[in-house]
């Protein structure tokens, strides 16, 4: 039996694949690219590290190219092709195509660039590049080199500083990775240069300094050791060199007013010897100019003139003065002058001036001006009324009187019975003074004054004075006196006051400042005010008044006026003394002497025993006469009206009181004591006394022969004969009317 036998369909291999090469990826990877195979289903892609080496299959891929990755940088890799079919489930593989080689490397670094930094200084910047562990930087002084490693960095960018300014370096990058222990480099970057310099200098300005000079300013360059100033007379002309500095500024000096002139800086820095240097700064320009006028003002002088003034201005021969009588019209020249005013005359008066200024400096010949000031402005007016015042004048008018006003032709005087009241014209005057009548007694009446002058025949008016206000009033009260005191009144006369119709009298008996006490309203000027205590002093004030329509208009008080009542007992003794002796002088110079002694007190103790005894006055006579105090005799302490002392004195009037039956102190008996006394131990004093002719005589007498004290000198004669010659004034004549 013959068996069937199976027919098998063989599929024929595919060529092999064409066209095969390689392309770099990157720094790990090689893409492996081929020709189409007519009819194959796939490729397989095979590699290994040498020709003859073992390949692994990397890739499996329907598709003509195939990335292979994970690769070594810098390793070569070998790479074969072939393509395959897939029929029934049976996979047919054709022949390897030729083999190729591809090797995985660094790019070289992109975007280099090199910067000055400054003036020793360059920075080298670059892209990254992908895979790159880090970069060598390499340096040179030509374009061929030699070029030396300047340095590694993992960064993308290079600071190459220490350098010489002036001087081109140039620089080349290439990255490198580590690959199994072993440095793999990329290709050198493109060469590129760059000149480490000075900075272009900034920030230069010129302004004027002054009417011949400029100011050059400028920002500080790093590294620069000095600037050169070039300056010019025009901005493309040729400039000339104006000097060097170390500093950021130079002064020009010695310019033409006028000129504009223009500037430029450079800086500069020695190398090996050599000077660097660095660019110019923009030009820039300014001109010396007289400053503008400042501090102008304008004022009045007179009623026809204005004071202009200035500051002066440095550099400045002279200034112009420049007029107007609108702020923005048309100015005239005033003139011109050296100094820094000058006085506008021949004005209108009440018109408003407006001026300007401004100065000029003579260069080459010609006359340079600087800026005019602002306008000032100022009226000439007639001045203000001072020294006004106003005074009474009398009970019904006042006086108003003011200064002269210079270029015034008149005043008017305005009048209110307010302050700040509604004023009324109460005339006009060429004179300085005006009488204000017929007023209201005790109204204040206020005034104010202005001047006036015709211009272009209308009448112009100063300002008005202070407002100066006055009172008619009474005159105060003079001739103030007292006169004929008697025990219980006094006299007060005055001298009448025009337009008083009364006048009150106030007293005090306590002080010349009071308090005062209202002693009687009084039509006549001397009247005697009554029921005062006797021997006491009084203060006298008098004011006049009037009545107003049911109304007292008071003026002011006069000063105060002494008077002193007569004192009772001292008109007894006078009364007495006169009696025995006949003679006022004499009874003047004993009483002067007893004042002196007891201050004419019948129980006066002697002021020194007041203190030794620890009694007063009082306290001792009642004692004394009481028999509470036996020592009257032999004490030795003056008592009564002529402070008896000696013992058989004092025995003799402790007798006679006793044989009176009447106090030690009483004063009717120490005076028929004393006349006792006198008349039968003293005979020359009696006859003295009674024959006196002056109040001296009499006093001494007594002083020297009757009281006879330590102390006789010229003075204690003159004091008693004074307090004598009081007595006398008081008690001579002496009426109760």
């Amino acid at each position: 039996m013959i068996e069937e036998i199976e027919e098998i369909e063989v599929m024929a291999a595919p060529a092999a694949p064409t066209g095969i090469y390689t392309c770099v990826d990157s720094y790990n990877s090689v893409t492996v690219c081929w020709n189409a195979v007519s009819g194959a289903t796939g490729y397989q892609v095979w590699a290994a590290t040498s020709a003859s080496g073992t390949y692994q299959c990397i890739a499996n891929t329907r598709s003509t190219s195939t990335l292979a990755k994970n690769l070594y940088c810098g390793t070569t890799y070998n790479f074969k092709v072939r393509a395959y079919t897939v029929s029934g489930g049976k996979t047919t593989y054709g022949a390897y195509g030729s083999v190729v080689t591809g090797r995985p490397v660094l790019k070289p670094a992109m975007g280099v660039s090199a910067t000055p930094s400054s003036y020793t200084s360059v920075t080298v910047g670059w892209n990254a590049v992908a895979g790159a562990e880090g970069y060598q930087i390499w340096r040179a002084t030509s374009l061929g080199g030699p070029y030396v490693l300047l340095g590694s960095t993992t960064k993308t960018s290079r600071v190459s500083s220490s350098l010489d300014c002036g001087t081109t370096y140039y620089y080349k990058v290439r990255p490198y990775l580590r690959v199994n222990g072993k440095l793999v480099y990329g290709p050198y970057s493109t060469v590129v240069n760059a000149k480490p310099s000075l900075d272009a200098l900034t920030g230069t300005t010129a302004v004027k300094a002054s009417y011949n000079s400029v100011n050059i300013t400028w920002n500080a360059v790093e590294g620069a050791e000095g600037y050169q100033i070039w300056r010019s007379a025009s901005s493309s002309g040729s400039y000339a060199l104006l000097g060097s500095t170390t500093k950021t500024n130079r002064l020009s000096t010695s310019l033409d007013c006028g000129t504009t002139y223009y500037y430029k800086v450079r800086p500069y820095l020695r190398v090996n010897g050599k000077l660097v240097y660095g660019s110019y700064g923009a030009v820039v320009s300014a001109k010396p100019t007289l400053n503008a006028v400042t501090g102008i003002s304008a004022s009045r002088a007179g009623y026809n003139s204005v004071n202009v003034s200035w500051s002066s201005v440095d550099g400045a021969e002279g200034y112009q003065i420049w007029r107007s009588t609108s702020a923005d019209g048309s100015y005239v020249l005033l003139g011109s002058t050296t100094k820094t005013s000058r006085v506008s005359t021949s004005l209108d008066c009440g018109t408003t001036y407006y001026y300007k200024v401004r100065p000029y400096l003579r260069a080459n010949g010609k006359l340079v001006y600087g800026s005019y000031s602002s306008v000032v402005s100022a009226r000439p007016t007639l001045g203000a009324v001072s020294g006004a015042a106003a005074a009474k004048a009398s009970f019904n008018s006042v006086n108003v009187t003011w200064n002269a006003v210079a270029g015034a032709e008149g005043y008017q005087i305005w009048r209110s019975t307010s302050a700040n009241g509604s004023y009324v014209l109460l005339g006009s005057t060429t004179k300085t003074n005006r009488l204000s009548t017929s007023l209201t007694y005790g109204t204040t009446y206020y005034y104010k004054v202005r001047p006036y002058l015709r211009v272009n025949g209308k009448l112009i008016y100063g300002e008005y004075s202070n407002v100066v206000s006055a009172r008619p009033c009474f005159d105060p009260v003079t001739g103030l006196k007292t006169f004929g005191a008697t025990t219980g009144s006094i006299k007060v006369s005055f001298n009448p006051v025009a337009g008083a119709t009364y006048y009150q009298v106030y007293m005090s008996g306590v002080s010349s400042t009071g308090p005062w006490t209202l002693a009687g309203e009084f039509t006549d000027t001397t009247v005697r005010i009554r029921n005062l205590a006797s021997g006491s002093d009084y203060w006298f004030v008098v004011r006049p008044f009037t009545v107003v329509n049911g109304t007292r208009i008071y003026g002011n008080y006069s000063s105060n006026i002494y008077g002193k009542t007569v004192n009772e007992e001292h008109l007894a003794i006078w009364n007495a003394l006169v009696g025995w002796l006949g003679n006022e002088y004499g009874a003047a110079g004993l009483m002067g002497n007893l004042y002196a002694e007891s201050t004419l007190r019948s129980d006066n103790l002697e002021n020194y025993y007041e203190y030794q005894f620890d009694m007063t006055d009082t306290e001792y006579t009642e004692a004394v006469d009481e028999g509470d105090y036996d020592d009257f005799v032999d004490d030795c302490a003056g008592y009564g009206l002529a402070q008896w002392t000696y013992w058989t004195r004092k025995k003799a009037l402790k007798d006679f009181a006793d044989d009176w039956g009447t106090s030690i102190g009483d004063l009717d008996m120490q005076l028929a004591f004393l006349e006792q006394e006198i008349s039968n131990n003293y005979p020359g004093v009696l006859s003295a006394l009674r024959g006196a002719t002056s109040i001296m005589q009499a006093s001494n007498k007594v002083l020297f022969d009757y009281e006879n004290p330590a102390n006789q000198d010229e003075d204690v004669q003159e004091r008693r004969a004074g307090y004598g010659q009081t007595m006398y004034d008081t008690f001579h004549n002496y009426s109760e009317d």
